[in-house]
């Protein structure tokens, strides 16, 4: 049996050694193509590469023995959901109208645009008819305001013989623009961020009774309430604070005039102007930075509640009202006292802002000429242009775009529709321009001639090899042809059209056949793979001999050694008995 088994496998290396060799004539089919410079590449043929449209290409179809051509499924789809042959040809984009195009492309941008300038004029002429009520409206309010300021303006000129203390208190120490360094040098020098100067100058607002008459002993509360006492923080003025300064120019001489100032100051129906970001000019705006910040989401801090000229109740994070002057007088006098305190401290810069926003903008409601309404600064809105007249949509006309394909597709669509011939795509005889062109079509036969080729079949190249050189498939090609006789299946052949005619592939030039080294390659590996494995069981099997060999030896060796003891003792009976 091991014998006859390494014969078997004998055998099987002959077979494997058969199979490589024939292996190594294996070749597989490849195509051929060109590009518009002439250069050529090469690639497996596959029917998906032979339908493919190139310009410098020949045309093959694959027929089956029935007559019946294969085509892709697209192809299918398209030849099956039109009804003529300019229809299949719109498919591939390739019936239409350039010239057509271009100027509906044209129309269609013009209309575009038309409609968007027709939109943005209504969207326009809305918002025009919104603004010019607005504008209206604002201007309106301008013009009254500007005729009640005339009004109070005169009325003050009319009182210009009465005290005006806000006058007399920038006779004093100046506006913040010119200082009054002579009188109010306390003031220049705040500005220029002395803070003990800024203190001199609170103080002599606060409490000064001429001369060096200060209470010193009284508390000034100032409006921030401590969220977690609930009380309000206090301060007061000191002796070094109040010493000096304005005291020591000219006060004395004017001290009526400047108790009078203090008098104002310390007048309950005296209120901030609520503007906290005056920096001198009046821009005809009151900004509250406390709203502003609560509406931001923030809780205000400590420093912002006290130089704002708004009261603010943390219980409720809300604006209560407004601050009298002195109330404003007596939180800025708190800031300066606690100007070590990092939280509250005032940088020059925010001693200054602080300052301004006092004097120049507050203390006004001491009294001074009506504040002049900001100028009227709109312009009027302007009418939007009509867009005008809607462009108009071309009239279409007809051609056929790039000759070469359409004529790829026309010889396909004859062939699907029964026909071996097809008719040319020729210029257009109506007209004399170059590059427009036409085609007579037949009419759509009522079942093409043609199945559809799977997708997995389309891109085989060893289904289609096979196929070819085993006869199940032929080899369709189109070429020009001058028929005498019409076929009767086209429209139209008089002289000249294309012809489907079938070829052997090995003749087709584009078509050569080459070593298939992948296959090679691969019978080499499953040939190596075999042999392999046959020599480990021929290895095998030469063991179990060997084996079966010494066994034999032993058995042999056994049976002589018995033999020899059975005759000795038949020879011993024997001698016995005789």
């Amino acid at each position: 049996q091991i014998a006859n088994s390494r014969v078997r496998l004998a055998d099987k290396t002959q077979e494997a050694s058969q199979e490589y060799i024939n292996a190594l004539n294996t070749t597989k089919l490849m195509y051929t193509t060109y590009d518009a410079q002439g250069n050529a590449s090469e690639a497996e043929l596959t029917p998906g590469l032979l339908y493919t449209y190139e310009p410098l290409k020949n045309q093959y179809l694959i027929q089956d023995s029935s007559g019946a051509v294969y085509v892709s499924a697209i192809d299918a789809k398209n030849f099956e959901n039109t009804n003529s042959l300019m229809e299949f040809l719109n498919c591939y984009d390739l019936f239409s109208d350039d010239k057509y195009k271009e100027s509906l492309k044209n129309y269609e941008e013009k209309l575009n645009d038309y409609t968007l300038d027709l939109e943005k004029y209504k969207t326009d002429k809305a918002q025009f008819d919104k603004d010019i009520i607005e504008y209206n409206t604002s201007k309106a309010e301008y013009e009254a305001k500007r005729e009640k300021y005339l009004q109070e303006l005169e009325e003050w000129r009319q009182n210009q013989n009465e005290a005006n203390l806000y006058d007399k208190f920038a006779g004093f120490v100046g506006t913040s623009d010119n200082p009054n360094r002579d009188v109010g040098f306390c003031y220049s020098e705040a500005l220029g961020g002395a803070w003990t100067c800024y203190l001199h100058l609170l103080a002599h607002l606060l409490d000064w009774g001429g001369g060096t008459n200060f209470n010193f002993g009284e508390i000034y509360e100032t409006s921030y309430i401590d969220p977690e006492t609930g009380k309000k923080e206090t301060t007061s003025i000191n002796n070094m604070y109040a010493s000096g300064g304005m005291d020591n120019v000219t006060l004395a001489a004017r001290t009526d005039e400047w108790l009078e100032i203090v008098d104002a100051i310390n007048d309950p129906e005296r209120v901030c102007d609520g503007d906290d970001n005056y920096n001198g000019q009046s821009d005809g705006t009151k900004e509250n930075n406390l709203q502003q910040i609560i509406d931001e989401g923030r809780v205000p801090t400590k420093k912002e509640i006290l130089i704002s000229d708004y009261l603010y109740d943390p219980d409720t994070n809300s604006v209560i009202g407004i601050k009298t002057l002195k109330q404003k007088a007596i939180d800025l006098l708190y800031l300066l006292n606690n100007n070590s305190d990092e939280e509250l401290k005032l940088s020059a810069e925010e001693m200054r802002e602080t300052l301004i926003n006092f004097t120049d903008g507050d203390m006004r409601n001491l009294g001074s000429p009506p504040e002049e309404p900001p100028e009227f600064t709109l312009t009027a809105p302007v009418m939007p242009v009509h867009p005008g007249d809607e462009p108009v949509k071309p009239n279409p006309t007809v051609e056929i775009a790039d000759k070469e394909k359409a004529q790829w597709y026309v010889n396909l669509w004859y062939m699907m529709n029964g026909s071996d011939t097809a008719n040319l795509v020729k210029n257009d005889p109506e007209t004399e321009l170059d590059g427009v062109f036409v085609v007579e079509a037949a009419e759509k036969s009522s079942k093409g001639n043609y199945k559809v080729l799977d997708d997995s079949l389309m891109t085989s190249g060893s289904w289609l090899q096979y196929s070819l050189e085993h006869g199940a498939v032929t080899l369709l090609k189109a070429s020009y042809s001058d028929p005498s006789e019409d076929s009767g299946k086209a429209q139209e052949i008089t002289s000249d059209a294309i012809t489907w005619s079938s070829v052997i592939f090995s003749s087709c030039v584009e078509i050569s056949s080459v070593e298939d080294t992948v296959a090679i390659t691969r019978a080499e590996a499953e040939y190596t793979e075999k042999i392999n494995e046959i020599e480990a069981k021929d290895n095998k099997l030469e063991n179990d001999i060997k084996k079966l060999d010494t066994e034999h030896n032993a058995l042999q060796t056994e049976y002589e050694s018995v033999k020899s003891v059975i005759d000795k003792n038949i020879e011993r009976s024997f001698k016995a008995f005789s």
